[in-house]
């Protein structure tokens, strides 16, 4: 019954934002057929605005459409784009120590950083590409590795990722980049992830009734959307 009341007063809010903003669709959808969809046709959501609790369930079910969830950066940011960048996932202690996490989700989370808090694009795209020419040569972690694959550690792929960047290093943006990425893999652990969709799926953090609107505007707006989804 809490449950239910809490979901009620998510959709009320919601359609009492949707006149401030003419230009973005607003649909509801139930939890359960959420994350059925999200598996049978991800394509078709843009942002999806959910609390907290629905918000850890969908991005689990859609972090695994990316294959692995090594694989995902997140970034919970305010409307100044300030905010906690991190690989979109939690502690796997069961793994701790064996070299074997992936740790391409904590790189591409210090792309997302420099992209959206530090206003550098370029050093942005730099280690990204980096990341796909890594990617493109074949070498995997164990959780996507496949037959016909290179299977190697944390280290070796992190190593690989600051060996293909700095090939583009002959600009500062490169440089910064590199220097990121040898800072991010300090720490080598592995989390079990969450992942965000492509518009920058984020839960809404826990609030009071009285912060509830503040926060689906923020998110509406950091969305910049064609299309929200609210899950109640």
């Amino acid at each position: 019954r809490v449950l239910f009341r809490s979901t009620m007063l998510w959709r009320e809010v919601m359609e009492s934002l949707r006149p401030e903003f003419p230009d973005v669709s607003l649909s509801h959808m139930y939890v359960d057929n959420a994350a059925m969809q999200l598996v049978r046709e991800p394509k078709q959501f843009d942002v999806i605005v959910t609390g907290n609790l629905f918000g850890d369930i969908l991005s689990d079910t859609a972090a695994m459409l990316t294959g692995s969830i090594g694989m995902l950066p997140s970034a919970s940011l305010n409307t100044q784009n300030q905010g906690l960048y991190e690989p979109s996932h939690g502690s796997a202690p069961d793994i701790a120590g064996k070299g074997i996490a992936n740790p391409l989700a904590t790189i591409l989370s210090a792309a997302m950083m420099l992209r959206f808090s530090l206003n550098q694009a370029a050093a942005a795209d730099r280690i990204e590409q980096a990341v796909k020419a890594v990617l493109s040569q074949g070498l995997r972690t164990p959780d996507i590795y496949s037959e016909g694959t290179i299977k190697v550690g944390t280290v070796e792929m992190g190593d690989a990722v600051v060996k293909a960047l700095a090939k583009r290093e002959s600009v500062s943006a490169g440089k910064a980049a590199s220097n990121l990425i040898r800072l991010a893999l300090t720490s080598r652990h592995q989390h079990v992830a969450k992942s965000r969709p492509r518009h920058g799926f984020r839960p809404i953090p826990r609030h009071d009734q009285g912060v509830v609107t503040n926060e689906l505007i923020d998110a509406l707006r950091c969305g910049a959307a064609a299309e929200t989804i609210s899950v109640i």
